[in-house]
């Protein structure tokens, strides 16, 4: 995706969404429940982004996403509009107890042709970390 960029010269962001407090999602909802709530979150973050952006989990809670053709001020009402839907969300145990769901995320425009995957990433992940000082939140 960040070749095609290099050829178009069009704009493309990266977001990097981490679950906030998933540990106590696990501890609280059992694994079981964790489970749920990743697959919760999955489906709202899918269903917050078009079709020719790349969505996956990257591992554990985190997830990452690929938005080609989009600047920076466009890429973040995107991505706020997934974390606002996220924490509208719930996610339940099997035995029917319930918790309040949010996202912390991370959001960088990729410099073309001046950095590598590996750069805009960590450039990313710098981001998110920012936003999970204060978690729920969108930090560029």
């Amino acid at each position: 995706m960040l070749q095609i960029a290099n050829v178009t010269r069009r704009p493309t962001c990266v977001i990097l969404i981490d679950i906030d407090h998933f540990k106590n999602v696990n501890d609280t909802l059992g694994h079981d429940g964790g489970d749920d709530a990743l697959k919760t979150v999955a489906a709202i973050l899918k269903n917050s982004f078009r079709k020719e952006e790349i969505f996956g989990r990257l591992g554990g809670d985190e997830f990452a996403i690929v938005l080609p053709n989009i600047a920076l001020d466009d890429a973040y009402w995107v991505a706020e509009r997934a974390r606002v839907a996220v924490s509208n969300a719930t996610s339940a145990s099997s035995s029917g107890q319930k918790m309040k769901l949010s996202v912390s995320i991370g959001l960088v425009e990729y410099h073309i042709a001046q950095e590598d995957l590996t750069q805009v990433m960590k450039r990313a992940d710098e981001k998110l970390y920012l936003a999970k000082r204060e978690r729920n939140r969108v930090a560029l």
